[in-house]
């Protein structure tokens, strides 16, 4: 910790060419890794043009039989590169029963867990089936977000079809964020629980079982040549070792006048995606009349329901019913720090991060007309101050 101002700092996080979990996990050279860390300087190919983008399937598995949440096998993702992405592709197929309904949150629902782990055990991604739909959906990573537009999104009471991606890299234009993947004795690792029958379909007429077919590209950038036609190349991404995250809360609120208070701090702050439930358990728009959010003893922002509802429609471009494909969900708010680029979240220039201290209170309050709970995922970045 360091001193400013007379309150503790975190150390700006050092960027070496290691994953944030120091597990050494590249060839790259510290020198090269400093010029990265520096952005790219004059008479270098910088490190998008001098790599290629690579992908490869690494796992397919099909568990059958389910019929209460259980785990599916610890995957390990081969060595190679550096990690950007792992697309997931999701098929299911029932078996018995009359299925006729899904749950609100089906199909993404099957997935009732998912962590993607650094070598050194550190998670990167903590979050739910659901969750991984509106991070694909609001966390600002490809031109179409929304992963019910997708090519082969299906979704029937008997069988449906989805492909989510687990986002690694923040901007392709730099390859921030993207992590080395080169040591074959110590890989990224993910596990993934799969969800029993009641969290897919109506209790009145559920299958009686389902077999659920996985399948994983990881999405990587080569390592580079230390030139190209005689010109040195940037041999590692920017800033390597920037790690985002995203990981999940819960609070429980009551009815009236009520602070949640966040406490995930400490970081560079991306995204904040709010998900309300009532007390059922159904996703809900029941809010307060007038929210505030509050940074320490500073309001940052003091809205309605329906402006914030207005707001998220003309950035991300979604329209039209609730919950209907391209368009916003139930219950769902995303408070974004990402759309200082072209004003539609993503591919930022990082001018909006918001930065936190682990003494940060962030606190969102308002008369909240009925009890409910409230689910957060919180997108951080550990990065280099000033990056």
């Amino acid at each position: 910790m360091s001193q400013e101002n007379g309150k503790e700092m975190p150390a700006a996080a050092t960027i070496t060419p290691t994953t944030s979990g120091g597990t050494g996990q590249t060839s790259v050279s510290p020198a090269a890794a400093a010029g990265a860390n520096q952005g790219t300087a004059a008479g270098l190919n910088p490190f998008p043009r001098a790599s290629y983008l690579y992908r490869e399937q690494w796992f397919d598995q099909t568990i059958s039989g389910v019929t209460t949440g259980q785990a599916a096998p610890v995957g390990q993702v081969p060595a190679y590169g550096f990690l950007r992405s792992l697309l997931y592709k999701f098929t299911v197929t029932t078996t018995g029963g009359t299925p006729s309904l899904l749950n609100t949150d089906a199909p993404w629902s099957v997935i009732s867990s998912l962590i993607l782990r650094e070598p050194n055990g550190y998670q990167l991604v903590n979050t739910d089936g659901v969750g991984l739909y509106f991070i694909n959906k609001y966390g600002g990573y490809r031109y179409q977000n929304d992963p019910k537009l997708w090519f082969g999104y299906t979704s029937t009471a008997t069988s449906f079809s989805f492909f989510l991606r687990v986002p690694i890299e923040i901007d392709v234009r730099d390859a921030l964020g993207s992590l080395a993947n080169q040591n074959t004795g110590n890989q990224f690792a993910v596990e993934l629980q799969l969800a029993g029958i009641s969290a897919v379909w109506s209790a009145t007429t559920p299958p009686t079982s389902y077999a659920l077919r996985v399948q994983s590209w990881a999405e990587e950038w080569d390592q580079p040549a230390t030139s190209t036609l005689d010109v040195p190349n940037q041999v590692a991404p920017m800033a390597l070792g920037t790690t985002p995250q995203w990981s999940r809360q819960q609070y429980q609120y009551s009815a009236g006048q009520f602070t949640i208070p966040f406490r995930k701090q400490g970081l560079y702050l991306r995204n904040l995606l709010w998900v309300f439930r009532s007390g059922a358990g159904a996703r809900s728009d029941d809010m307060p009349p007038y929210t505030t959010l509050q940074l320490d003893s500073q309001v940052l922002d003091h809205w309605d329901n329906s402006q914030f509802k207005q707001q998220m429609a003309e950035r991300y471009g979604y329209t039209g019913a609730l919950d209907a494909a391209g368009a916003l969900d139930t219950g769902v708010y995303c408070y974004d720090f990402t759309s200082d680029f072209s004003g539609k979240p993503g591919f930022e220039t990082r001018q909006q991060w918001l930065y936190t201290l682990p003494s940060t209170r962030l606190d969102l309050s308002g008369v909240f007309p009925n009890a409910g709970t409230l689910t957060v995922y919180t997108n951080e970045v550990a990065a280099p101050q000033g990056l």
